[in-house]
């Protein structure tokens, strides 16, 4: 996962309807198979970083962003607070 597995990993809830990931083996390598999945990329911003996002069966937003093929940093956020990442972070394609 990188050196900044804080961008990943956490117990607290961050902002309302936003989480961090719990570090496990099962979250890890969840996480891995998202960002291989090629309809899960939706872009990159201008540092490089390629963003990936899923929407779960329950419909929670799933997104993490990859630099040189490591995940740098992830996040869920629950159904009503989906996010639309492209605009957010100026993502291309």
């Amino acid at each position: 996962m990188g050196e900044q597995g804080n961008h990943v990993f956490a117990t607290k809830k961050l902002k309302a309807g936003s989480f961090k990931f719990g570090d496990t083996q099962k979250t890890r390598d969840f996480l891995s198979q998202q960002v291989a999945v090629e309809k899960n990329y939706i872009g990159t911003n201008e540092h490089g970083q390629q963003w990936y996002s899923y929407i779960s069966k329950k419909g929670n937003q799933i997104y993490a962003y990859t630099k040189y093929g490591i995940i740098k940093g992830a996040r869920y956020n629950d159904k009503d607070n989906i996010r639309d990442l492209i605009i957010d972070k100026g993502l291309t394609k």
